[in-house]
């Protein structure tokens, strides 16, 4: 009788434990195997079963051990029956466990919604088979650990006594077979008298804080891959395309719980899923607080990060700063000099720790410890979520990462390779803090400068398409700013006519230029050197509509203007001296050109040195002149050096590269060498269809 009680007992005990944490197929299972127990029992004292815990730290009631063999105490949250992925994490965790270890101690460090509970979830899941206890301790408070543990040393059978955290301690020192998930660590101080030192079992912590090496090994998640990330979505909106739902994780940063919240919110609402993505692009800071996670208790996006920022704010405000300027910068490669090296354009008290390389690291180090940035040398990375997260209550940090870029960007920018480095770093950061609508709020100089800027750099990477955007925000900046008429305007004008000019458009690039020459012409008189400027562009725009007889006047007049203004060997006569020498090639008279150009190069090698791009177009031009004049043995190395600076200055994929190319090209043709010249061509050729390319050869 008291057999068949006892089965009955467990029957429901066991029927009560699926109701809250596990299936149906495991307790009928569970069942069967205590019945076949009980019926080898001949003589037995009863045995007790515990009425279910019903404190928060449990999900599933306890029995105490029957022959020798314990019904599992089991108190992990539901497992997730949509986890996608990580196998490649899962065995490195359980390659970490399975150190030859009395205790083995692990963690899993990530930022908020990277995956870290949900991994550890299916970890215990996936050797329940093994465990004969698992108990789940929500350790963000520090101060309720120790009731959790209380209740797992009842859970246990043991006395809590004054100090549940040795109870516990001590008994699983006598156990085998156990898993101690502490979840969502913040302060591991708690740990070191919770942790057990004897018997033989696992403890896994997760954490978004750096420091807990000192108890195990560390294993770093980052997001989700991206395969990953499209099976995870595909999984909960059958219906989306692998196109959408790639285009989808990309918006997201591929971190798991934005991926989860943004399929409950399209199932949720309904919402059309290209609609959805379109309201991600436009407007992610509004959307990242939208959607219901079913087992985030209320926890978005948007909510993730906010009671950690507020710790910090209280206690380290420089940090939270230093985050709130990044949060309107390009989320990869935020170069820290960009902060150590112009401290006073930063709010108090960053712009203090800024100046100070200790008060500085401690401020990087906060955030690096909290999982909010990573850190990879001198640079460091911001989730594109938190970004927009900060970015919803931080619109005044925007002006201060403007002045910062505006500050450090060098403003000279068109034949000054010593600055490309700084740009090319500085690039993404300025084209994202100019894309915000609240940047036209900001400072219309510093906006204006670093619009200009950009493009100019575009410009002279041979990124054409991308600059012109740039180039016309600039103008109609400065338009706006200060009036139609000002000496910036016909600047702005004059740089979008080149760009016109290299986008193959030179229809669109003469009343542009003729605009900027009558400002300047109005403004400084007729014998001006921005005049002889505004010439030039002019007549290198009727030059690329085949009117080279009409531009040969106006590059005479400039060069008559640079040599009286600023001497017979100033750079910008080098420049007269090429382009009149290029129309005069045109209008078939290379035997005028030749002097033109190879007084043109002697200038640009004296202002410049021997292997500055500059001296590149001005061999170019020589080349091509004694090309014309039937002279390609004498053109060649001058043909081959320009190459060779410009491979050096640009890499091998350039346009001025293609130019140069097919130049050699051209004169290993005229030398009967086809064979040689192929090649060139060739190279040349796949240069210039990839990048939508202009092929003028030097115009300046």
């Amino acid at each position: 009788m008291v057999a068949i009680l006892a089965v009955v007992a467990v029957l429901l005990f066991l029927v009560g434990a699926d109701d809250r944490t596990q299936n149906v197929v495991q307790s009928i299972t569970g069942v069967a195997a205590l019945i076949a127990t009980l019926a080898t029992i001949r003589t037995s004292a009863p045995t007790a079963v515990l009425a279910p815990d019903t404190s928060p730290a449990s999900a599933a009631p306890v029995a105490s051990p029957l022959n020798d063999r314990p019904i599992q105490v089991w108190s992990t949250p539901p497992r997730n029956p949509h986890f996608t992925g990580r196998e490649t994490e899962l065995r490195a965790l359980a390659v970490a466990l399975s150190a030859d270890r009395v205790v083995s101690v692990s963690a899993l460090h990530g930022l908020g919604g990277v995956g870290k509970t949900h991994l550890a979830l299916e970890f215990a899941y996936r050797h329940q088979d093994t465990l004969d206890t698992a108990w789940w301790v929500r350790a963000e408070e520090a101060a309720t650990i120790p009731a959790q543990m209380a209740a797992f040393a009842t859970a246990l059978g043991v006395d809590a006594g004054d100090d549940p955290l040795a109870a516990v301690r001590a008994e699983l020192g006598r156990r085998s077979g156990w898993l101690l998930v502490f979840d969502n660590v913040e302060d591991f101080a708690v740990l070191r008298d919770a942790i057990p030192t004897r018997g033989d079992g696992w403890v896994l912590i997760t954490t978004r804080r750096t420091g807990a090496e000192a108890f195990g090994q560390v294993l770093s998640m980052d997001v989700l891959r991206r395969t990953e990330s499209v099976r995870l979505l595909e999984d909960r909106l059958p219906e989306l395309s692998a196109t959408v739902a790639d285009r989808l994780a990309d918006l997201v940063g591929d971190l798991p719980l934005a991926l989860v919240q943004a399929a409950s919110y399209i199932r949720q609402t309904g919402i059309p899923v290209t609609e959805y993505v379109r309201l991600l692009e436009s407007r992610l800071g509004d959307m990242v607080g939208r959607g219901y996670v079913v087992d985030r208790d209320g926890t978005t996006i948007a909510t993730l990060w906010q009671v950690t920022l507020e710790r910090l704010r209280a206690g380290t405000p420089a940090a939270v700063q230093l985050l709130e300027v990044c949060a309107w910068l390009d989320p990869d490669a935020i170069p820290l000099d960009l902060f150590t090296n112009h401290p006073n354009e930063l709010p108090s008290p960053l712009s203090e720790a800024a100046a100070d390389p200790v008060a500085f690291a401690d401020a990087v180090g906060i955030l690096v410890a909290f999982s909010l940035i990573r850190r990879d040398g001198t640079n460091i990375a911001v989730h594109r979520l938190l970004q927009a997260s900060v970015r919803a209550t931080t619109p005044a940090a925007l002006t201060e990462a403007v002045a910062l870029l505006d500050t450090a960007a060098p403003e000279k920018v068109y034949g000054r390779p010593r600055n490309w480095p700084s740009w090319r770093e500085l690039l993404p950061h300025v084209l994202t803090a100019t894309s915000y609508p609240e940047a036209t709020t900001i400072d219309p100089d510093r906006m204006d400068r670093m619009l200009a800027g950009a493009g100019a750099f575009l410009q002279t990477q041979g990124q054409y398409s991308d600059a012109e955007p740039l180039l016309r925000r600039a103008l109609s900046l400065t338009e706006a700013t200060h009036g139609p008429d000002h000496p910036r305007v016909a600047i702005r004008l004059n740089n979008l006519a080149k760009a016109m000019r290299d986008l193959k458009r030179p229809g669109e690039a003469v009343p542009l230029a003729h605009r900027a020459l009558a400002i300047n012409e109005a403004i400084h008189g007729p014998d001006h050197p921005s005049v002889a400027i505004r010439l030039n562009s002019v007549a290198m725009a009727l030059q690329d509509l085949g009117q080279s007889d009409e531009a040969e006047p106006l590059l005479r007049r400039a060069l008559a203007i640079n040599e009286s203004v600023n001497g017979p060997d100033h750079s910008s006569v080098a420049i007269r001296l090429h382009n009149l020498a290029r129309v005069l090639r045109d209008l078939e008279r290379p035997g005028e050109a030749e002097p033109l150009a190879r007084r043109a190069l002697a200038i640009s090698e004296a202002v410049h040195g021997p292997d500055h791009p500059t001296v590149a177009i001005r061999l170019h031009n020589l080349a091509q002149v004694l090309l014309d004049l039937e002279r390609p043995s004498d053109a060649e190395p001058f043909a081959r050096r320009a190459l060779s600076i410009d491979e050096a200055a640009y890499g091998p994929n350039h346009p001025d590269v293609a130019i140069r190319l097919n130049g050699i090209a051209r004169v290993l043709e005229a030398l009967g060498r086809p064979s040689e010249a192929e090649p060139f061509a060739r190279r040349a050729a796949d240069i210039q269809p990839r990048l939508n390319l202009s092929t003028a050869d030097g115009q300046e």
